[in-house]
This record gives C-alpha cells, sequence and structure tokens, in this order.
C-alpha cells in the first residue's frame, strides 16, 4: 500500500491539534500530522486546501437489524452506510431477531463485521432476557461487549441509581 499525503488541509485532532496542516498516512496509520511536511517519493497526494480533515467518527447508536430484520439494514449494508458517511465505528443496538441477549448472537454480529470488512462493529447487549426486564442477575445476562459495559455502567449509575457488578 503506497504511503498518502494529504496537503494543507485544516486538520482537527482534537486535543492533538487544530490548524492548516499536512498528514502523512503510512500502511494505514497516521505518521505525522505538521504544517509543511515533505512529500515523500512515489505516494498518493491529496490537495485538502480549503477541507476540513477529521478523524472517523463513531456513532454510538445505529439500527442494523440483523440478525432477523436484514430486509431493513444488514451489518454490511450499514457498515457500508457507515464508513460512507465518515464513520468508522459503530455500536449496534440490539433490536434484532433474536434480541441480542447472548454470547451467540453477539458473536454472530461480530463474525458478520469482521466479514464485511469495513466499519468497526460493537455490538450492544440487551440488558433483559428475550424482552422481560432483568430477570436474572446482570453478569449472567447478556451483555457481552466491552463497550456495552462501559455504556450500560455508565447508564445504570447516572440514570437508574444503581451499580454494574460485572464479576
Amino acid at each position: 500500500m503506497a504511503a498518502i499525503f494529504i496537503a494543507g488541509g485544516h486538520v482537527i485532532d482534537p486535543g492533538r491539534f487544530n490548524g492548516v496542516a499536512d498528514v502523512l498516512i503510512d500502511e494505514g496509520r497516521v505518521v505525522a500530522v505538521g504544517p509543511r511536511l515533505k512529500v515523500p517519493a512515489g505516494c498518493t497526494k491529496i490537495d485538502a486546501v480549503g477541507r476540513l480533515v477529521l478523524p472517523g467518527f463513531v456513532d454510538l447508536h445505529v439500527h442494523f437489524r440483523e440478525p432477523g430484520f436484514e430486509y431493513k439494514e444488514s451489518i454490511q449494508s450499514g457498515a457500508a452506510a457507515a464508513v460512507a458517511g465518515g464513520f468508522t465505528s459503530v455500536c449496534c443496538m440490539p433490536n434484532t431477531n433474536p434480541v441480542n441477549d447472548n454470547q451467540a448472537i453477539t458473536e454472530l454480529m461480530l463474525d458478520r463485521a469482521r466479514a464485511a470488512g469495513l466499519a468497526n462493529v460493537f455490538p450492544i447487549g440487551a440488558i433483559t432476557n428475550l424482552n422481560t426486564p432483568l430477570e436474572r442477575p446482570i453478569g449472567a445476562s447478556a451483555v457481552y461487549s466491552d463497550v456495552g459495559f462501559m455504556l450500560l455502567g455508565f447508564l445504570l449509575e447516572t440514570v437508574a441509581g444503581r451499580t454494574l457488578d460485572t464479576q
């Protein structure tokens, strides 16, 4: 893969950089950001003058309806739409059929995301068991995604006044 040189765009990297600069990407990784970088020989050059250069966006609430409702949105089609809009990571809500309330469904979704090879897909597990609210302890329930645990912990503590026991 040839290096990519993005020239003269307004680079916004929150907490790190905000201004006109060049960006050098080599083997899929940003290796340099700064004003008036030297253009390496043989790279692909993109003129970004007058344009924004941003990190990939993250959508914390998407409805990829696979499994069960692929005719509405599959993981493949949703991930393709995400990357077309600049989103590199998405968190999928569990309103699927069957509901993403167990490890097997989560693994199926992750397998389909890997096969798509597009955006990072983070399935969020339901905190219910077959649409029945909290009949069993959370630890034995259905949130298998690390992202889901973080979001669920925040929601339980801030909205419901409960803590998440992950042990």
